[in-house]
């Protein structure tokens, strides 16, 4: 994960010489930053239910066959 203060720092640096663009930094990370949700949107536990109905056709279609050696 990428540290957003040091990044922000190296920003504001490379661009010291300009008042307008550190400025304009500044604003974007801190509009960036109260769009990110930093906590999980879902809960933590999945319902996870699989339609397995094709899957056991399928198997219940199969021929087998006997090979003689």
């Amino acid at each position: 994960m990428v540290n957003s203060d040091s990044t922000v720092g190296k920003l504001i640096a490379v661009c010291s010489y300009c008042s307008y663009c550190s400025y304009r930094i500044v604003s974007l990370v801190n509009q960036w930053s109260k769009e990110v949700r930093l906590e999980p949107a879902t809960g933590l536990e999945l319902d996870l239910t699989l339609d397995t109905s094709a899957a056991r056709q399928a198997l219940h279609d199969l021929q087998f066959v006997e090979l003689k050696g």
